[in-house]
């Protein structure tokens, strides 16, 4: 029996949504499978916090709870079964997690919700009126390195770029941090972009 679903992550705000509709869905079949008769929690694993982890942990303890599922759907897992150790509990690790519970959350969502373009318009890039690239929040050198680049060629204004973070850094100097490039470019790593009609490269050595 479920008795409780934690639950701080994307869904919580947004349940209209495609992606957080789905994964509540998803999360609902789910823990069907691993609760029968059993006292059971669902935690939902994106921004699992210590304190969140407390109050989960006295749930528990004053519950009697004895199967505990984790869902990591959206982001990578941060409840994991170490943390429950001390407690008379099963835990089920379901989503981003090694194990038998592992799957791609995120290739089922692009199955079933995207809808495609035909790959003669993906590779047009004539057809691309606003340029947009999300850099995410994480100021990595070639992050840092690619917005300056559009900042030298005046076409931060051409398009949309986000590069978040509260300590930002875009003119940092990177000349003394430690580059560690991919397997597949073990010398450099470069990145050709296409921007307002422009192509230029970002080489980092």
């Amino acid at each position: 029996m479920l008795l409780k679903t934690f639950d701080f992550g994307w869904g919580s705000d947004n349940d209209n949504m495609p992606i957080p509709k789905w994964v509540f869905e998803n999360l609902s079949k789910i823990s069907q499978g691993y609760t029968g008769d059993t006292n059971a929690i669902l935690v939902n694993s994106t921004w699992y916090t210590d304190e969140v982890h407390a109050k989960v942990v006295s749930y528990i303890k004053e519950n009697d709870v004895k199967n505990v599922i984790t869902a990591s759907l959206c982001d990578a897992q941060i409840a994991r079964r170490q943390m429950f150790e001390e407690l008379d509990v099963n835990v089920f690790e379901i989503g981003y997690y090694r194990g038998k519970g592992f799957y791609d959350f995120f290739a089922l969502a692009f199955h079933k919700l995207h809808k495609p373009l035909p790959d003669q318009q993906l590779l047009d890039y004539q057809l691309i009126h606003k340029p947009f690239m999300c850099l995410n929040r994480k100021h990595h050198e070639h992050r840092v390195r690619i917005v300056n680049e559009l900042r030298s060629a005046d076409l931060t204004d051409k398009g949309i770029v986000t590069l978040a973070g509260t300590d930002l850094r875009i003119d940092e100097d990177f000349k003394d941090h430690v580059i560690v490039a991919p397997k597949v470019a073990p010398q450099y790593l470069t990145i050709l972009l296409h921007w307002d009609g422009k192509i230029f490269g970002v080489a980092i050595f």
